[in-house]
């Protein structure tokens, strides 16, 4: 062997690579094995689930699963330029506007979640558009 290819003694001797990270080592539990290992429902099933629980442990099981369209969508919808003397919201307001929507609408008559989605984006897009006509009082 030539001298690069043999391993330099380390702490622990001749051979020793050094110490090695571990990786799943303890510490704490993931989140699937917090619920007890109760596989992650589908957007459609959680959605069925939250319509028809209506509760907070239903919407929070819902949510996770279309949170990269709440993100995107409201970064979308914040994209258009905004008049100078009105206040425009932050991506995470919107966010959270689209979700207060999707509450609603989970309240109400039995439709498809992607419905839902169409319906709390359209809801949040009215509720911008009148946002720019209002001029905000700090400017």
């Amino acid at each position: 062997m030539t001298a690069a290819a043999v391993p330099s003694g380390g702490p622990g001797g001749p051979g020793d690579l050094g110490p090695m990270e571990t990786i799943g080592g303890r510490g704490k539990p993931s989140r699937a094995s917090a619920k007890g290992n109760r596989p992650k429902l589908s957007a459609g099933s959680a959605w069925s689930t939250w319509q028809s629980e209506g509760s907070v442990a239903a919407r929070d099981e819902f949510l996770p699963n279309i949170a990269s369209w709440s993100q995107g969508t409201a970064a979308q919808l914040l994209r258009q330029a905004w008049p100078v003397d009105s206040k425009r919201p932050t991506v995470m307001a919107v966010e959270a506007r689209l979700h207060h929507h999707l509450g609603v609408i989970a309240k109400g008559e039995p439709t498809t979640y992607l419905d839902a989605l169409e319906t709390a984006r359209q809801a949040v897009i009215d509720e911008l558009k009148r946002a720019r006509l209002e001029v905000d009082p700090d400017r």
